[in-house]
């Protein structure tokens, strides 16, 4: 049995059931985070909502045979105890294009309310301002966040869409901007913001360039082509290197053979 943020009474339920019945029944609990929901600041729009859940949830995770995480860290918030397996956010490699997008000088901030606190830090306030008259355009792809905006900012709304990233990949967009506050939240989350950008054509500018999953990413903006053209390369590489979707599966697949002993 499969679960993935669990946090209902039934999910709890079911969890105590399973292991009642495992030596009979040979039923296996697997939980799958991809987020450090115990280390939500407490000022993220999710954080009281999820709060609520905290101990049910820490119950849950406690009586799971397997544990799949999407990062390192968060082996720490789950407790590993050897039944912890890091599986990475991972790429098909044909969702990769062939080639960077055109440059046309256009950033993008991709994200919804669940990132305005990170957006609209001081940090990224600064950062903005120094730089939002750089580009032909910039691109608010999702949300809109309170910012200081000029006359060459616009904002695209966000569909529900089969092909995400083909329809990310039409803002056009050659930089794409991930500020991020310094936080253990944010300090467990996954790069996949970077390997979006690298899908959409374009490189990921953030101040954690260089950390864990980020090592592909600028660490400040640029409006060099070649620059761009080169970092797209390298990322684009590492990605089919390090997050191919066909590997990553089946390190999941051989992590559910070790669980049920096959």
């Amino acid at each position: 049995v499969l679960m993935f943020r669990p946090t209902s009474d039934n999910a709890l339920k079911i969890a105590e059931s399973i292991k009642k019945f495992q030596t009979q029944k040979h039923v296996y609990l697997l939980c799958d985070l991809d987020d450090d929901l115990w280390n939500l600041p407490h000022y993220h729009f999710a954080a009281s909502g999820y709060r609520k859940h905290f101990r049910r949830m820490r119950e849950i995770y406690d009586m799971a045979d397997m544990v799949w995480v999407s990062t390192e860290q968060l082996r720490y918030s789950v407790g590993d105890l050897g039944r912890t397996v890091t599986i990475p956010n991972a790429v098909m490699p044909g969702n990769l294009p062939d080639k960077p997008a055109p440059y046309k000088g256009i950033a993008c901030w991709r994200g919804s309310t669940a990132q305005f606190t990170d957006v609209t830090a001081p940090f990224a306030r600064e950062w903005y301002k120094n730089w939002r008259s750089k580009y032909e355009r910039w691109r608010f792809w999702g949300y809109w966040p309170n910012l200081e905006h000029g006359a060459n900012v616009d904002f695209v709304d966000y569909d529900e869409v089969l092909d995400f990233f083909a329809s990310l990949g039409s803002t056009g967009a050659n930089v794409f901007w991930k500020p991020l506050e310094e936080n253990a939240f944010n300090d467990a989350k996954s790069s996949i913001a970077w390997m979006e950008a690298t899908m959409a054509g374009g490189v990921c500018v953030t101040n954690y360039a260089g950390k864990d999953g980020w090592e592909c990413a600028l660490p400040e903006f640029t409006t060099d082509p070649e620059l761009i053209a080169e970092t797209w390369q390298r990322s684009k590489y590492h990605i089919l290197q390090n997050y191919n979707m066909l590997e990553v599966n089946r390190k999941r697949f051989e992590s559910i053979v070790r669980l049920i002993g096959g």
